[in-house]
């Protein structure tokens, strides 16, 4: 039996961590799918390629598939696909920021769907399909679904809240993971051991976000041309730079198909037929309604906390796996307020704030976020919005729970003794002073009875936790960036070949 590798040609540690699991079991691996045309020296250039830049729109995918026919699909197998037609348009967003219709997304997404059920169908040997992270793409969530519907065993990578700790899991759906499981491959470097008796100290050294400042880890030296750009940055308002360099560049070239150097290139990858002046358009347009957008958050924000017990919301960037497709319904976060706003006390209040990069310029948001998005949060009597330059720090000090889809606040907030709601399944969801919320029917009960957990009480949830699960996370990194910020050159290695050995020993679970 054979795996289909899924875009592990991201970066050259994923390219590295690929070629590495090749070489270990050849004969397990016989496809692959990416962006990136392997190099003919490398270890994986006789794989079947599969060129993922010809899956994100139906123009691009029809004229580069000339054999594709499209697959019977009778009622019922439209039914079993509407969960997945739901993250395919959400997902559809932050690939098309000029909006392709309803029906142009749907025809695209069946034909699809036609066309992996072919895939696999003429491809009896592949039982498993492995991805780099969470599908979060709009054709590799399709693909996801597909490899579920027909019994196949889907892996990926998942971050945990501490720097250099990883784990993988098979299902990205609320109450569907699956990453309970030992890996012995680890033993080399005694991760179960040395993660089972940390204590509260040593696990806040190992906080992912630690020294992040908005979002982003504080860089040791910033280069001159950095400093020029900050300076021109405080001169100009707006996105000056930004609009200097789409005149300079002019429009984002797509790849019709992929080659050697080629990498995911998202941002407009969706819409068809677009032009500079279109572009330049959506530019404009985009710009000016971030502009009204974070100066409408400014006006209805509260600057101080008020002086009654709260519950302390994070917002998510958006769009980010971590809401989508991780988050399920819960993507569109005004959800998880208006239930938090319905369970909380009468005399508590609930602290929204905004994530520090969603007011950055990214075309990937256009569709994020709207003035409704904030209003209709606002109109609950008991929510308040703070800046979004607060501390968070502060805000978790001073709040009683501190609730979130799936994001770092809830870690955060642990490691500083507060308990945390999660509403979607986080890695640390099993830890008592951090639930995930399956129904809102007993989300009043729970809320109660976390407020009423001294910081003792937290602490033992916690070391609990790590102790009991310690032996499913894996010592690792998720990309370039995170290996070089977690781990030392000389490590590399032993990275390399861990999470390789990790992946060949859930495959054969």
């Amino acid at each position: 039996m054979s795996t289909l590798i899924c875009d592990f040609m991201g970066d050259e540690y994923l390219q590295e961590l690929c070629e590495k699991m090749v070489s270990k079991n050849p004969e397990n691996y016989n496809y692959i799918c990416s962006h990136t045309s392997p190099d003919r020296h490398s270890s994986i250039s006789d794989l079947e390629f599969l060129d993922a830049t010809t899956l994100y729109s139906q123009e691009v995918f029809i004229n580069f598939h000339e054999s594709f026919y499209i697959k019977e699909i009778d009622r019922q197998k439209s039914e079993e696909y509407q969960e997945c037609l739901i993250y395919f348009l959400q997902a559809y967003d932050r690939i098309d920021p000029l909006g392709l219709s309803v029906r142009k997304k749907t025809d695209f997404f069946w034909n699809l769907t036609s066309f992996f059920e072919v895939y696999f169908d003429t491809r009896k040997d592949i039982d498993s399909v492995i991805f780099c992270n969470v599908p979060h793409m709009p054709w590799d969530i399709l693909l996801f679904f597909v490899a579920k519907k027909i019994g196949l065993k889907t892996v990926f990578m998942r971050k945990t809240g501490l720097g250099g700790y990883i784990f993988l899991d098979e299902d990205f759906r609320p109450g569907k993971t699956n990453f309970s499981f030992f890996h012995s491959s680890k033993k080399s470097i005694k991760d179960s051991e040395y993660l089972a008796s940390l204590n509260m100290s040593q696990l806040r050294e190992l906080n992912f976000t630690k020294n992040q400042i908005g979002g982003a880890w504080k860089r040791e030296s910033v280069s001159l041309k950095e400093k020029i750009k900050n300076l021109i940055k405080k001169i100009f308002p707006g996105d000056f730079l930004t609009t200097l360099r789409i005149l300079k560049d002019g429009l984002p070239i797509m790849k019709d198909n992929s080659i050697k150097s080629s990498k995911q290139n998202s941002i407009i990858a969706g819409s068809n037929n677009i032009n500079f002046r279109k572009y330049f358009k959506l530019h404009l347009t985009f710009t000016k309604n971030l502009k009204e957008l974070r100066n409408f958050y400014q006006k209805i924000s509260i600057s101080k906390i008020p002086k009654r017990k709260f519950i302390y919301v994070s917002l998510h960037l958006q769009p980010e796996r971590s809401t989508l497709p991780e988050g399920g319904h819960y993507n569109n976060q005004s959800l998880m307020i208006a239930a938090l706003s319905k369970a909380i006390p009468k005399d508590w209040l609930i602290i929204v704030k905004e994530h520090p990069k969603q007011f950055l310029y990214d075309l990937r948001n256009f569709n994020a976020r709207d003035k409704s998005f904030y209003k209709l949060i606002n109109d609950l009597e008991n929510v308040k919005f703070i800046k979004e330059d607060f501390s968070q720090s502060i805000l978790i000090k001073e709040s009683s729970i501190v609730a979130t889809v799936s994001g770092s606040a809830a870690w955060e907030a642990l490691l500083d003794l507060k308990p945390s709601l999660l509403f979607s399944e986080a890695w640390h969801s099993y830890c008592d002073s951090s639930p995930f919320i399956k129904t809102n029917k007993n989300l009043a009960e729970i809320i109660i009875e976390l407020s009423k957990k001294t910081k003792q009480e937290v602490e033992k949830d916690v070391l609990k936790f790590i102790r009991n699960y310690s032996s499913f996370i894996l010592k690792g990194a998720l990309n370039l960036n995170h290996l070089k910020m977690f781990f030392k050159e000389e490590e590399k290695d032993e990275v390399l070949n861990n999470l390789s050995s990790a992946f060949l020993e859930k495959l054969k679970k």
